[in-house]
């Protein structure tokens, strides 16, 4: 019987693994504000250390998460060989794998010299950059994207855009008011 227990257990914990394994879920950091999320030891802010920053904008792959709602969890992931939790309140689901072309597509008016560039959130074919200024004669701003013919295309960017500027571009109204950070 102590064997037959044993069996089962060993066989729910390999599923467990396997299940966990192929519920991988890619999420994009989008933190307001400092520009990084921690990466903890523990699904909390007052147990969990700080193990390492992950910066505004990577991608990570998520193994689980662990809540009550879906806004408001703790996943675990790793990140620089460090495995953690991480809050996913500053975590964007959409189109993780945009992430790269979206960054290539601002990198024009983003050099990595004059600033550091971030995707802020990602609608289905529209997207919000956050233009990071690292030089003291310039000024943050917000860039605006939409995917046509398959590509990302910068279609504005400043610190003043509204929402009815992102809608004459031809975005939908819904989506502008999500975007724009003000």
């Amino acid at each position: 019987m102590r064997r037959f227990v044993l069996l089962l257990l060993w066989l729910g914990i390999a599923s467990a693994v396997a299940a966990d394994a192929s519920s991988e879920i890619r999420a994009v950091v989008t933190t307001p504000g400092d520009g990084f999320l921690a990466l903890r030891s523990e699904a909390s802010t007052q147990r969990g250390r700080r193990l390492i920053k992950i910066p505004h904008g990577t991608v990570l792959s998520l193994k689980a998460c662990d809540s009550a709602t879906a806004r408001d969890a703790w996943c675990r992931t790793t990140y620089e060989g460090k495995r953690g939790w991480v809050y996913n309140r500053y975590l964007s689901y959409a189109d993780a794998d945009n992430v790269p072309e979206i960054l290539r597509a601002v990198a024009g008016v983003c050099t990595p010299a004059w600033c550091d560039a971030s995707v802020e959130k990602l609608i289905g074919g529209y997207a919000s950059v956050l233009l990071t200024c690292k030089k003291r004669d310039c000024e943050n701003a917000v860039g605006f994207l939409m995917r046509r013919g398959g590509r990302w295309t910068l279609i504005d960017y400043g610190t003043g855009l509204t929402p009815q500027d992102l809608v004459g571009y031809g975005f939908p109204s819904d989506v502008a008011r999500h975007l724009v950070p003000w």
